[in-house]
């Protein structure tokens, strides 16, 4: 041995200390530390050897530097199960969703139904169209599985922060160059966007498109931070952010509310404080997440690598979803051009269709959003199962994720079938009849809402595959199906409620509010159908790509969730008649609610009705076997936390 080679060896073999301050010797074995002897060091490994102690000193200082603020949030943001990560998501979902609900319900109480209150409505689809394609859950959906590819197979942490530092910075720089054509151009696409719109108002709606326009960039920098701390298994300032949101457009619009009651200004001061809300609530949710950054060591870098190869794949996987989010605005853009056909056919007043619409559509959006948060949860793991290749494991859990969500939607579907009046009432206190075409638009949305959620399960799957040609496939054809099924549906609808064949308990509506209700009908109608049969595509094609789902227990398990919601239906209906018969609301005949006490009556009856319905519910799903033992872990861990399982 020559040496060189002696001195190489002894270096390997003998630590030392690296002549610091802090005393930095945890995990050295203490029998080196009195070493006196100088160590003859190869120039080339010796020059190695400090570098590599001069990083390690220095990443021990930033450790040493946090403060116990941030040890605590440490902690809070330790990785989490998907029983705990449904909770908290669900959790802030419903903090968000109520947030949301009073701030429309306090728009529509300060603004009304009416052009105002439409031009703001109209405002946001072309904004949110543009975000959707270019960032939204396109981004999202392909950025995760990219990430854990870098940061968990080939465990280079290095290279997972650039990629996630080139994808932060070129997805806000498409967010600002579209953002900025889109506010020069607002004018001209507007007019491609909502034909047959008042002048009045398509400036009231080039405005408030403008504004908006400005949380798209905000929300396109949000969007990679919400990756990259849900693939680390850290979903509180994520949970946080979606709840900051809608506060933001609350404080708008409160501000508005303040100073039209201070300087008796008209409904438009409020609309535009609402808007600059929105905007604020984009920031908020943006910047929450920022701490979470750090804490979970990314390294940011100022560059704009598009021709890395994670970006690269990240845009193919991006292609697909960007063709599905055009198909979308297509869709959208359709079913606006026919309510302008309904309005038209009704002879209707143009004022408060497409909020009427977009209200009821929210009002279903609530259970749905609740439980999209277990597929939220179940992604990240689902991930790691297929980029680790254990494809049994990834079954059951999409097995455990699919009956969850079908015990908590099939329910939800039925409880706004049956409460769909009072709820209307109580969100938006709004006229009886215009309460009534929502209650008629809601239950058309609750009828599709188990398929709608089930799309949000099964298309994770592929996309934690990176296979995500094929829910995007089958998502357009989707929306074909959609336009397809609407003009199909919309003449025989208007016909039958022109003929008072679909009147039902609706006896107070005008012949026109009830030919524009289950006008606007068929389209919800025809959402639900599509999202029906797309689920059951997915499904099927699913089976088919992980070898298999078990499914022949499925019926059975549908059949009684079903029985269950039914037994659970049947209280309702039956406490629910006793209840009109006590506490009677408004006039006799109608039951409109026509003030406070009124509207604190029906949350008196709301309540009392979906906290007894929901006891019936699971005692009967224990009771079918459905709930208990090793069946529907999820939801038993969500019960048991929130002190439920009891019931």
């Amino acid at each position: 041995m020559n040496g060189k080679e002696q001195d190489q060896q002894t270096w390997q073999q003998v630590p030392f200390n690296d002549g610091g301050t802090l005393h930095y010797s945890q995990g050295i074995d203490q029998q080196h530390l009195q070493i006196t002897q100088p160590l003859h060091l190869p120039g080339t490994a010796k020059e190695a050897r400090l570098k590599q102690l001069r990083k390690q000193r220095l990443a021990r200082s930033q450790r040493v530097s946090t403060t116990k603020w941030s040890s605590a949030l440490h902690v809070l943001f330790s990785p989490s199960s998907v029983g705990k990560a449904a909770l908290l998501l669900t959790v802030a979902t419903f903090a968000s969703r109520f947030l949301g609900l009073l701030r429309v319900s306090l728009f529509t109480a300060a603004v009304g139904v009416n052009d105002s209150a439409d031009a703001f409505n109209l405002a946001t689809q072309f904004p949110t169209t543009i975000y959707n394609i270019v960032a939204g859950g396109a981004l999202l959906s392909a950025f995760i599985p990219i990430f854990n590819v870098y940061f968990i197979n080939k465990k280079d942490e290095g290279e997972a922060w650039h990629l996630t530092s080139s994808a932060l910075n070129l997805s806000s720089g498409c967010m600002v160059l579209f953002s900025l054509v889109g506010m020069i151009f607002a004018d001209q696409l507007l007019h491609l966007y909502t034909p047959n719109v008042p002048q009045e108002k398509l400036v009231l709606m080039v405005a408030l498109t403008r504004i908006l326009f400005l949380q798209t960039i905000f929300l396109g920098m949000g969007v990679i931070m919400n990756g990259v701390l849900n693939a680390r298994q850290h979903f509180l300032l994520p949970a946080l952010g979606s709840v900051l949101y809608p506060l933001g457009s609350l404080l708008g619009l409160g501000v508005g509310v303040v100073l039209q009651w201070t300087v008796h200004a008209n409904s438009t001061l409020i609309v535009y404080c609402a808007t600059w809300g929105v905007v604020l609530g984009a920031i908020l949710m943006m910047g929450i997440q920022l701490p979470g950054l750090k804490l979970i060591g990314m390294q940011y870098r100022f560059t704009f690598d598009w021709q890395h190869p994670g970006i690269r794949q990240i845009v193919r996987q991006m292609l697909p979803r960007i063709g599905n989010a055009l198909m979308l605005s297509f869709s959208t853009n359709v079913d606006l051009i026919l309510i302008g056909l309904i309005i038209s056919v009704t002879g209707a007043s143009t004022n408060g269709y497409t909020t009427l619409y977009l209200n009821a559509f929210t009002i279903a959006s609530i259970p749905l959003s609740v439980i999209i948060q277990i597929a939220t949860a179940a992604f990240p793991r689902m991930t790691s199962h297929a980029t680790e290749g254990r494809i049994d494991r990834l079954r059951l859990l999409i097995l455990e994720a699919l009956q969850s969500i079908l015990f908590v939607s099939i329910p939800a579907a039925l409880g706004l079938v049956t409460l769909s009046l009072p709820m209307v009432e109580i969100l938006y206190h709004i006229r009886f009849d215009q309460a009534q075409v929502t209650a008629i638009l809601l239950i058309c949305y609750a009828l599709g809402l188990p398929g709608l959620a089930l799309v949000e399960i099964l298309t994770r799957p592929f996309y934690a595959l990176r296979q995500s040609k094929i829910p995007v496939y089958v998502s357009i054809g989707q929306f074909a199906v959609k336009i397809a099924l609407s003009l199909l549906f919309l003449n025989p609808m208007v016909w039958l409620a022109q003929m008072e064949w679909v009147r039902f308990w609706f006896s107070s509506l005008s012949q026109s509010w009830l030919t524009g209700a289950w006008g606007m009908g068929a389209l919800a109608l025809a959402t639900s159908l599509a999202g029906a049969l797309e689920a059951g595509g997915l499904l099927w094609l699913l089976h088919i790509q992980v070898g298999g789902l078990h499914l022949r227990e499925l019926p059975s398990f549908v059949l009684r969730i079903t029985l269950a919601s039914l037994a659970m239906l049947l209280t309702i209906t039956i406490i629910g008649w006793a209840l009109d018969q006590w506490l009677v609301v408004g006039t006799t005949a109608t039951h409109q609610v026509t003030g406070f006490t009124d509207l604190i009556l029906v949350a008196i009856k709301l309540a009392l009705l979906t906290g007894i319905g929901g006891m019936v519910y699971l005692r009967t799903a224990r009771f079918l076997h459905i709930l208990g033992g090793e069946r529907l872990k999820p939801i038993q861990r969500v019960l048991i936390r929130l002190r439920l399982a009891w019931v």
